[in-house]
């Protein structure tokens, strides 16, 4: 895949969205010297979903609108559940295309949040998603999603271990299913 700008991006999802067109844009950033996965889902030719790493809705605003290159993937699946609180398309892909857009402190993604007890969980469910994308690809994030959602907010590192273990039960097979909490956990722990 070649790298395409943020300004090339938005007019392939405008011209998806003049179309009526369904599916999801599959995106590949680089991002403090990893790849980010980001998704664009896109339903009869309106934006019903944006995921960046284990952002959704308009906390992936502010990331996306940071993207200088990505790579560009389509793909006939909407993947993504619709979120309800989405600007309108137009503004959704005016705001992604300008940097200048201002989001409410509210909704804007944290940096870093640390628990009392030293465990940081931003930084750990980065590193579980930037393991699982490399071995299942960007629909990591959704399952990623799908499991917080199911285990709830996690704030200390034995529900981390829990949350590993139902990803890894749920996304994959045989060893891999095995190997992959350990790894995980001692990447996180070291």
């Amino acid at each position: 895949m070649n790298e395409i700008t943020r300004n090339a991006l938005v007019s392939i999802a405008r011209e998806m969205v003049a179309k009526k067109q369904t599916g999801s844009l599959l995106l590949s950033v680089r991002h403090d010297h990893a790849r980010r996965s980001a998704i664009i889902a896109i339903d009869n030719g309106k934006i019903i979903s944006l995921s960046y790493g284990v952002k959704r809705g308009m906390a992936a605003l502010p990331l996306l609108q940071a993207i200088d290159t990505c790579s560009c993937k389509f793909n006939e699946m909407v993947l993504g559940r619709p979120i309800i609180d989405l600007l309108e398309t137009n503004a959704l892909l005016d705001a992604i295309q300008s940097s200048q857009l201002v989001i409410p402190q509210s909704i804007k993604p944290s940096s870093e949040f640390t628990s009392g007890s030293g465990f940081n969980q931003i930084k750990a469910i980065e590193i579980l998603e930037q393991q699982l994308t490399l071995i299942i690809g960007p629909v990591a994030s959704m399952i990623l999603d799908d499991a917080l959602e199911e285990l709830g907010e996690i704030t200390n590192i034995n529900q981390f271990k829990k949350l590993v273990k139902f990803v890894a039960n749920d996304a994959l097979e045989g060893q891999e299913r095995t190997k992959f909490p350990m790894d995980v956990l001692n990447k996180v722990i070291k």
